[in-house]
């Protein structure tokens, strides 16, 4: 499968869709309509960091060099942490 990239003139979205939906059930598994600037960012620098980032923090997961922590423990770590804060800070 592959992806395909097009650039459409607003005067003729309509008619592209058409186009679209009848190839839609034999050929297209699936479109998206992307306002320009997102678009432009999926091509981007910062995109292809961005989607590096990811991966690599994905891979750290999956080999245990980091832990994903469920939403009560992260509370109650934060929770935690502010009160070191608090306590650390509060004469100042």
């Amino acid at each position: 499968m592959r992806t395909v990239t097009l650039q459409v003139r607003d005067d003729r979205l309509e008619q592209f869709l058409k186009i679209i939906e009848a190839l839609k059930d034999d050929m297209v598994d699936a479109y998206a309509l992307l306002p320009e600037e997102e678009a432009e960012y999926l091509f981007s620098a910062k995109f292809q960091q961005d989607r590096k980032l990811l991966h690599s923090r994905l891979e750290d997961i999956r080999t245990g060099r980091a832990t994903l922590l469920t939403e009560d423990v992260y509370q109650e770590k934060m929770k935690e942490f502010t009160t070191e804060l608090k306590q650390r800070y509060a004469d100042s």
